[in-house]
């Protein structure tokens, strides 16, 4: 059909009448890009797109807020000394192993607490491929805690194939219950997470390189490799703290699996820390503390910490972890509620392979195709009057009661 002039003319009039609204629906695309690029050097272009030698921003925080939900943000090879936070659904993934190293000077969020990065809100997250790194800035024994990574107020994690290390201040003092690799939840604060934690490597933290923490809170963690302070670092150090690799806590739920987990050890100071089961405190490989319904130990190997894994005031399962060489013993059952299920362990070189101790109730312990090397003692039952224990082992149910200790060989 032939437009003539005329009509021509009153089309165009029409389309300026109409004004904005019609521009805007034919013509808007300002989210040309879901890519993002971080790198130090060249200044960045504040665009989307690009690479690491032509990049939009040179820190990641600047990347984040010109960010999209949904988009993916690439940070290239570097150090970028600051915090980060997570308020929308990303993928963050370093190129290069990049660092995020923590400010000399830390702001904390808003429950006090200083974390290297924060994912926070009801979004969904991935960080991968980065070093995160300390020392952080908390004024010990404040009630604050230092974080690596902080997954808190109901955000969904997957926190994969990082290392994070140096979480704990600096110089490094005695200090309660602070520096924490990867925290998820926490009961305390009343905020809960939700993360899939795998093949990061975590190390020098001060206190546990894994906590999922308070009712609601779930983790998946596998694959991961966590080493503490051995006994003789703290000694020098002139320190006693004891440290938990892996702690599942307050009502948290989560399948620990396929770990490798070491020297989490608590020097001997006749006060804080000993070999006494019920008076005195020990570190730990995978600590469960009242942790909710459905939590399991799978498949872990646990070497040279005081006790490889404690079960407290919960019935974790526990089955086919490789156990040796504890300070104190390699499975540390400490009342519950129902029956601890432990079974297919195999246990060498510890003191004591299993410790049952109660000194508050009676529960039953359940040992099965557990394989006990090299250790000198299998099973260690302790309990204080009037309590008891009913140990089921090798087909064969045992009660124990009163203030006694009876070794099964």
């Amino acid at each position: 059909m032939k437009i003539s002039n005329l009509t021509l003319l009153t089309l165009v009039s029409l389309f300026l009448l109409l004004g904005s609204p019609l521009v805007s629906v034919s013509f808007a695309n300002t989210h040309a890009d879901p890519t993002w690029y971080v790198a130090p050097s060249p200044a960045g272009t504040g665009h989307s797109g690009g690479s690491c030698s032509a990049p939009g921003f040179n820190t990641i925080s600047a990347a984040i807020t010109a960010a999209h939900p949904g988009d993916t943000i690439f940070v290239c090879t570097g150090t970028y000394q600051e915090q980060v936070t997570i308020g929308k659904t990303l993928t963050l993934t370093g190129i290069g192993s990049p660092t995020i190293l923590a400010p000399v000077s830390m702001a904390p969020d808003g429950f006090g607490y200083l974390n290297i990065v924060t994912i926070t809100g009801p979004i969904v997250a991935s960080i991968s491929g980065f070093s995160i790194t300390g020392p952080l800035s908390v004024t010990c024994n404040s009630g604050n805690t230092g974080t690596g990574i902080f997954v808190q107020n109901g955000a969904t994690a997957k926190i994969a194939d990082n290392t994070i290390k140096v979480i704990h201040d600096n110089p490094i003092v005695q200090c309660e219950a602070y520096g924490v690799g990867i925290l998820v939840g926490r009961e305390s604060l009343g905020t809960v997470g939700y993360a899939t934690i795998s093949n990061n490597m975590i190390s020098d933290y001060q206190k546990g390189g894994i906590v999922v923490d308070g009712t609601g809170s779930t983790a998946t963690i596998t694959d991961n490799a966590i080493a503490g302070w051995t006994a003789a670092y703290q000694t020098g150090l002139g320190i006693q703290i004891a440290q938990n690799g892996i702690q599942i806590s307050s009502g948290a739920v989560a399948t620990v699996k396929s770990n490798t987990i070491s020297n989490n050890q608590c020097p001997v100071d006749n006060v804080n820390c000993g070999p006494n089961l019920i008076t005195e405190s020990q570190a730990t490989g995978i600590l469960t503390y009242m942790s909710g319904a459905g939590t399991s130990i799978t498949g872990n190997t646990l070497t040279y910490n005081d006790v490889g894994i404690l079960t407290l005031a919960d019935t974790a399962s526990q089955t086919s972890n490789k156990i040796s060489y504890s300070t104190v013993a390699g499975i540390f059952q400490y009342e519950g509620t129902g029956t601890y299920a432990s079974s297919k362990n195999s246990l060498s070189n510890n003191p004591i392979g299993i410790a049952v101790v109660s000194d508050v109730g009676t529960f039953t312990s359940s040992v099965k195709s557990t394989t006990f090397t090299t250790d000198p003692i299998n099973i260690q039952v302790i309990t204080v009057e009037p309590d008891s224990v009913v140990l089921k082992f090798a087909g064969h149910t045992y009660t124990i009661s009163g203030d006694s200790t009876v070794n099964i060989v």
